[in-house]
């Protein structure tokens, strides 16, 4: 998979205190939901969106990089060679 495909993925995330499971929209599906809810865990979808990552795959047998930033963030996500 391309780095575009990690960084367009929902997002969740696990809080100690409070002891919230946060996800976006999509971020976790129905039967992950009840999985963790069997096990004790709190659950809030979050309206906001929150992400901002930067991502680079260099795929050395093909000489071949990609790249990609989060639509979430801000930045950009840039290969500059110094080898040239």
């Amino acid at each position: 998979e391309l780095p575009e495909s990690w960084v367009n993925l929902p997002r969740y995330h696990h809080q100690y205190i409070p002891d919230l499971v946060q996800y976006e929209k999509g971020g976790l599906s129905k039967d992950e939901k009840r999985k963790l809810i069997l096990k004790g865990h709190k659950l809030k979808e979050i309206k906001r969106r929150y992400g901002n990552m930067q991502a680079i795959m260099l795929w050395k047998r093909r000489n071949t990089n990609f790249v990609a930033s989060d639509p979430r963030g801000e930045g950009t996500a840039e290969i500059i060679n110094f080898y040239q």
